[in-house]
């Protein structure tokens, strides 16, 4: 057993035992001067308040910097989003306000209504695309910053872990098109599932495109979107034009449409 007076450092989110017996993630560590008999005094994950006696498994870096960025505010290379597909408002919330009556007509409204949500994310990842990259998070939700995981999109798409990514791939094609969603594919430096706070979440993190601009389709209208970041937003370009005559040019980027209205 690890003597307590060496833990003057417990990182947050390294898995600690207690002096009580309680074992979870550091989420907060009260500053102490030296060491105290007890152990460093922390909150669990949970909002247990005890004192860690011992490191379990200190926290790896990849996930530092995962907590790092959940905790950061959004930013013109940061994104959260609640879902990749579905509504916020539970299902029987849905189902009540909108007076659907079975999951036959439940399957039907959310099948019109996802498109609208997966649009959402994609526009941001072409945002990213076209201005500097960034990291998309989906199943965490921003003001108030809560950790929503991914169990509703699995529910609503009717997939596992695996099967959503996969989804997630399967639908480049249908938002950037034939030309382009090969090209999306390989911007995406990192598309994994973590654990946090006991819930899944997605992380996608986008390279910049040097050479390529990459517009976006309407859910509805399904005509060429472009959209850049700016400050914490995704912003839309109002036309094609514009946005090469003047973010595109800037980035030198080429374009595969001739449709530059």
């Amino acid at each position: 057993m690890a003597d307590t007076r060496y833990l003057v450092n417990v990182p947050i989110g390294c898995l600690v035992k207690c002096v009580s017996g309680e074992v979870g993630r550091v989420k907060e560590a009260y500053a102490e001067t030296g060491w105290n008999p007890l152990g460093i005094r922390v909150v669990l994950e949970d909002g247990t308040v005890c004192r860690a006696q011992e490191v379990i498994e200190p926290i790896k870096p990849v996930e530092l910097e995962l907590k790092e960025k959940i905790n950061s505010p959004e930013s013109d290379m940061l994104e959260f989003k609640g879902s990749f597909a579905s509504p916020l408002e539970s299902k029987e919330k849905i189902m009540n306000e909108c007076k659907i009556k079975n999951d036959e007509q439940y399957d039907a409204w959310f099948k019109r209504k996802s498109p609208e949500l997966m649009h959402a994310v994609m526009k941001t990842i072409a945002a990213f695309a076209n201005t500097d990259g960034g990291t998309l998070l989906i199943g965490i939700a921003d003001k108030p910053k809560k950790t929503l995981g991914l169990q509703a999109d699995y529910d609503n798409l009717k997939v596992d872990d695996d099967r959503f990514l996969i989804q997630i791939k399967s639908r480049f094609k249908h938002f950037f098109g034939d030309e382009l969603w090969t090209t999306v594919l390989n911007l995406i430096s990192e598309l994994k599932i973590y654990t946090y706070e006991g819930k899944e979440i997605c992380r996608i993190d986008v390279t910049p495109s040097k050479t390529t601009a990459i517009p976006v389709k309407h859910f509805k209208s399904k005509l060429d979107e472009f959209y850049i970041r700016h400050s914490n937003s995704s912003e839309l370009v109002p036309s094609a034009r514009q946005f090469y005559e003047v973010h595109w040019r800037q980035h030198d980027m080429k374009y595969l449409s001739t449709n530059l209205t």
